[in-house]
């Protein structure tokens, strides 16, 4: 378990040993550039890095990793994300308001983006990625079996959608409020 001054700064690698970066851990590091999470990281907390406001990229070194609620929300300068290529789902705002981040690769092993058992339930449960005005492509899987209907809500730039394999209904489905999209 780690828990970061405010007042770190510059790129930051976590230590090989830390297995869960807790909750709010770098909540509120400013100055922050980038992060590297090592293959040991097995949980990334709930708003672990949320508010990291000068964050502009993250570097997963391992497969498998949860990332939980709100973990980078309000980074407002996150260009880069290389997830987890073993991530199995994104929840609640892992990425909202992101407003710089550019591009996403969603890797296979992702089924769902949100929690199909809060759709509805709950006032902006599921935005994912709600927020992200500079989002502009997506790459997704054909074996998604969820996205929430607020998971992209005000990504007005995202035109593309990249899907690897065939276009499935669900992912047309979650795409089809945003006007002028192209699915390839």
């Amino acid at each position: 378990m780690i828990k970061v001054a405010p007042a770190t700064d510059g790129e930051y690698n976590v230590h090989e040993s830390v297995k869960k970066i807790e909750d709010f851990c770098f909540y509120g590091c400013n100055n922050i550039t980038k992060i590297t999470i090592p293959e040991s990281v097995k949980t990334v907390g709930l708003s672990a890095f949320s508010g990291c406001s000068k964050l502009e990229a993250v570097d997963f070194q391992g497969d498998e990793c949860d990332i939980d609620e709100y973990a980078f929300e309000n980074c407002k300068s996150l260009r880069k994300v290389n997830l987890p290529k073993g991530l199995k789902r994104l929840l609640r705002g892992a990425f909202m308001n992101c407003t710089s981040l550019e591009s996403v690769y969603i890797p296979d092993s992702v089924l769902h983006i949100g929690r199909p058992e809060l759709e509805g339930k709950i006032e902006h449960s599921e935005c994912v990625f709600a927020g992200c005005t500079n989002l502009s492509e997506i790459s997704i899987s054909d074996k998604i079996e969820y996205i929430s209907k607020r998971a992209f809500n005000g990504c007005n730039n995202l035109k593309k959608v990249v899907v690897r394999g065939c276009l499935s209904e669900v992912i047309k489905q979650a795409f089809s409020h945003i006007k002028g999209i192209s699915f390839i």
